[in-house]
């Protein structure tokens, strides 16, 4: 059980690459490049019925994981950090299933404006939960999560300036090449993270992370 939950990591990151791909396949005329993810699981988008299942487990997965690392790992910044993962997994179930946003075109309400807040609340997480997983590490991780976070935000501010093209109806010809290295990036970082704490129940020399109770 305990291998399962720190390698809820790396699934979650997995099935976020799968839901992607499947559920822009399932809307014909949908693109990769210039379209949002959090399009596919828009109100009355044709891929919603496939994308939301899919985005529901990614984020029950990712809920695990923090809970893994909550309960298992032995430093007191790791907690912080599982308790932040498990509020990222809440926070995006929360937002798939009640605040999804809606087409372009069509009204924007209160659930757009609630989508965007918890969009924010969510990256606010990822970066915290990023900070103190980097203080509990050793200096290699440190700095690849550092580099991480630089690449997060820059891409994320790029993504986040075509928030108002998309409300004026206006093209986004890169929008989903930019958010999509936004979150491919954080992606690699939790499945990294994953990887590390599960081999850190059988410490040995040479552990990036030493750091699970046994």
């Amino acid at each position: 059980m305990r291998q399962l939950l720190l390698l809820c990591g790396i699934f979650s990151s997995l099935l976020y690459i799968c839901a992607d791909i499947i559920s822009g396949a399932t809307w014909e005329g949908y693109s990769y490049t210039s379209q949002a993810i959090s399009e596919v699981m828009a109100i009355d988008a044709p891929s919603r019925p496939v994308a939301v299942p899919f985005f529901v487990i990614y984020d029950i997965l990712v809920t695990a994981f923090g809970t893994g690392l909550l309960l298992l790992a032995s430093q007191r910044r790791l907690h912080f950090a599982g308790g932040l993962i498990i509020g990222i997994g809440i926070t995006g179930l929360v937002t798939t299933l009640f605040f999804p946003m809606h087409l372009r075109g069509e009204e924007s309400n209160f659930t757009d404006t609630m989508h965007i807040v918890l969009t924010g609340v969510t990256t606010l997480l990822i970066v915290l939960a990023m900070g103190f997983s980097a203080a509990a590490g050793r200096k290699g991780f440190k700095l690849y999560t550092i580099l991480t976070i630089l690449v997060l935000l820059i891409f994320g501010a790029i993504a986040g300036m075509d928030g108002p093209r998309i409300a004026a109806q206006q093209p986004t010809p890169w929008l989903g090449v930019t958010e999509r290295i936004t979150i491919g990036v954080y992606l690699i970082w939790i499945a990294k993270l994953s990887m590390l704490m599960f081999t850190s129940l059988s410490p040995r020399p040479g552990n990036i992370l030493n750091s699970a109770k046994p």
